[in-house]
């Protein structure tokens, strides 16, 4: 009696179960799509990207693409132990290097940078058609 109780349990949960995803479906398949015009119920933290000169990347990001700066970019490498030049000669005195290995390094920076610049320069630079 007791074993035919649980039974019965089983299948009235099982069927529960069964038509409250026949009626997701139903009502998932007759729900009208969000429109790009309709804010969504919880909104996109990129949003505000969508409208920024480079979509999709932010002004900060931008800037720094222009100007040659580093953006983290060096990070693996500087954790594998090669550290790249703008590291290097902020850590000139603890490093202990002499001028000449800091003109050194300040003209491979320079380099680096110069070469960085006009790499991003040509790539943003709109293409005359």
């Amino acid at each position: 009696m007791l074993q035919t109780k649980k039974v019965v349990l089983v299948i009235a949960f099982i069927a529960t179960l069964a038509i409250g995803v026949v009626i997701g479906l139903n009502v998932r398949k007759h729900t009208p799509a969000i429109t790009e015009s309709e804010t969504t119920p919880t909104p996109s933290a990129y949003r505000e990207l969508l409208s920024s000169e480079i979509r999709g990347i932010d002004p900060d990001t931008i800037e720094g693409y222009l100007t040659g700066a580093g953006l983290g970019f060096a990070l693996p490498a500087e954790l594998n132990g090669y550290p790249g030049p703008r590291h290097v000669l902020d850590l000139a005195s603890d490093l202990e290097l002499t001028s000449e290995q800091q003109e050194q390094i300040q003209s491979l920076f320079d380099e680096m940078e110069s070469q960085a610049i006009e790499w991003v320069n040509k790539r943003l630079t709109p293409r005359q058609s």
